[in-house]
């Protein structure tokens, strides 16, 4: 708020409005709290109801801030049966598209800016590992500053709230903006981007957008692709006491794994000039392995998944030739490595109408649970809205 604790004046100048809108931010803080508070005991994984019922809390919160809400049910049939679906790792059964929108006064002359900002998080793993339940949010201190723990704080409810707390400071002090400022909580941003898609085929529009993840505060203009991808490694099953006469899985994903981090190193060693801020620009992380089904038998089969940062459209072929030749030469020809192309997000170097990826008719992109709902074989990436695609989100 101004010192005065009304509104500003219409003949506020820029530096008064500056300063009065860090006032109303800090005065804001705790109601700031509060939400983030609410939204992450909400357990909003992936694929769970809580994901579901988040988009819903959110839309009544932001309906009492003043915006405008349009909160719809995905049609996932129908998304991804589209040619550019980016892909779905978790089972669904539903999901809510939310925009939150407060209108400019002058549209016509002001430029309008998009939040996206996601409400679903990953996993919290293992409950034992946390100092507190993963849930509930906690506030402790380090080295003077004050810390929040929780699932999903750091990405990116926190970020989320932030946002709409900016706007709330800005109501309070009667500023208004000519352009439209919207808010879009999205669902599904961790295995693949399905609700910033729906706002896409929404005909969602803005002339800039704003994706609050964490990045203490710099400011990010371009981020890598993602390529994720699933190794089935085959072998030849025996009773552990005659191994040799088997092929272990195992074993000969030692020289896949050895293969993917030189393959990793390889693809570093051309960065683009964006990206060259980080230690390792384009990481690839197996996530999980899998394999065997009982302890004194020899593996018949392995399978690996992992997201891999990568401008992907370059590097998918010749990931799938090193997948191929990395196997010991003594594995039978009939154990050769799959590598199935799961999803592929257009980054830096690639943008949302070139980056193509074609998928074998064995795609699969969603974990062993997940329902058989898939995007066709051929699909166009669907990047962030990040400086390389800012030409997906402007007006035409």
């Amino acid at each position: 708020m101004s010192e005065s604790g009304t509104p500003l004046p219409r003949d506020a100048s820029t530096a008064q409005v500056h300063a009065a809108a860090l006032d109303a931010v800090d005065a804001g803080h705790d109601d700031a709290i509060d939400l983030l508070e609410r939204l992450v005991a909400i357990p909003s994984v992936g694929g769970s109801i809580a994901e579901v019922e988040i988009q819903h809390v959110l839309a009544d919160v932001l309906h009492g801030d003043g915006f405008d809400i349009d909160l719809w049910r995905i049609d996932l049939d129908e998304l991804v049966a589209d040619p550019d679906f980016p892909g779905m790792e978790v089972e669904r059964t539903q999901a809510y598209g939310l925009v939150a929108t407060l209108p400019g006064h002058a549209p016509d002359l002001g430029r309008s800016l998009l939040v996206d900002g996601h409400t679903d998080v990953v996993p919290p793993g293992h409950h034992a590992a946390w100092t507190s339940d993963p849930f509930t949010l906690r506030r402790t201190e380090r080295d003077g500053r004050e810390l929040l723990i929780g699932r999903g704080v750091c990405d990116m409810k926190a970020g989320l709230v932030a946002s709409i707390a900016a706007a709330r400071a800005l109501r309070a002090l009667g500023v208004r903006l000519a352009g439209d400022l919207t808010i879009a909580p999205v669902v599904g941003e961790e295995d693949g981007g399905l609700g910033t898609f729906a706002l896409l085929r929404r005909g969602v529009t803005a002339d800039a957008c704003v994706v609050p993840e964490p990045t203490d505060l710099d400011v990010i203009p371009a981020n890598g692709g993602a390529l994720t991808f699933r190794l089935r490694v085959p072998g030849r099953a025996i009773h552990a006491s005659r191994r040799t006469e088997g092929v272990s899985a195992i074993e000969k994903f030692t020289y896949l794994n050895a293969a993917l981090h030189r393959f990793e190193a390889e693809r570093n060693a051309d960065v683009d000039p964006l990206l060259r801020r980080w230690p390792l620009a384009y990481p690839l992380s197996i996530g999980t392995v899998h394999a065997g089904d009982w302890a004194s038998t020899v593996p018949d089969l392995l399978v690996a998944e992992d997201d891999s940062a990568s401008p992907c459209t370059r590097h998918r072929r010749r990931l799938e030739r090193r997948s191929r030749t990395a196997s010991p030469a003594r594995a039978p020809t009939t154990t050769s490595c799959v590598t199935t192309p799961c999803r592929c997000n257009g980054g830096a170097t690639s943008s949302h109408r070139d980056a193509r990826t074609t998928s074998p008719s064995s795609t699969r992109c969603s974990t062993p649970t997940a329902r058989p709902r898939r995007a066709p074989a051929s699909r166009r990436s669907t990047a962030r809205p990040t400086a390389a695609t800012c030409a997906c989100w402007r007006r035409t």
